[in-house]
């Protein structure tokens, strides 16, 4: 019973709610924005990266939209994922207008890999939450100069969490992860980042 709490609250604050926020700010932060793109950046990025979807998360359950949260049925997943990219989509033309380069890359790095998913999905559940995780670990270490190796150690603690709950099997958790992992280094290489 312990184990299944723990599991439940390292899922939820390594998900969308608590995560996803962190990630945002952070890449803000960091990516050497003048104050004034900040004020515009910031507010676009929690509004349609964190909040908006949230809302769905939080409302489309209780019409029966999705099963919960965690969207635990695939099929569920596919108009989620379209919402998501048409956010995307809206935050990526702000950052290009408003933002520089630099992120405008990052951000590209994230819209491919949520393509990849979301063309995966209509076969196949991957983890999402992996996905998440993998690619903040390895965008906040290479943003802080690979200084912060420690936030690899969310990783396995995302996979265990994710399989103890029995939301994904050990496939999709390694799919999430060995996918996410060789994409988000490719683009950074891509973009000459590495």
């Amino acid at each position: 019973m312990a184990k299944n709490i723990l599991a439940k609250i390292i899922s939820y604050i390594f998900g969308p709610f608590i995560w996803l926020p962190v990630l945002f700010i952070i890449m803000t932060a960091k990516s050497g924005l003048t104050p004034t793109q900040e004020k515009i950046i910031l507010p676009a990025a929690l509004f349609l990266q964190v909040i908006l979807p949230i809302l769905y998360l939080v409302i489309a359950p209780k019409f029966g939209i999705i099963d919960s949260w965690e969207i635990k049925d695939r099929k569920q997943r596919t108009p989620f994922m379209i919402y998501i990219f048409i956010l995307e989509v809206i935050y990526l033309i702000i950052v290009h207008k408003f933002g520089n380069v630099f992120l405008y890359q990052l951000n590209l790095i994230g819209f491919a890999l949520l393509v990849l998913i979301a063309f995966i999905n209509l076969f196949w559940k991957i983890s999402q939450h992996m996905a998440l995780c993998t690619i903040s670990v390895i965008v906040l270490n290479f943003l802080y100069g690979w200084k912060l190796p420690i936030l690899y150690l969310i990783l396995p603690s995302v996979f265990w969490s994710r399989h103890k709950l029995k939301r994904h099997t050990t496939s999709q958790l390694l799919g999430g992860f060995a996918l996410t992992a060789i994409l988000t280094l490719s683009g950074l290489l891509y973009f000459g980042y590495l």
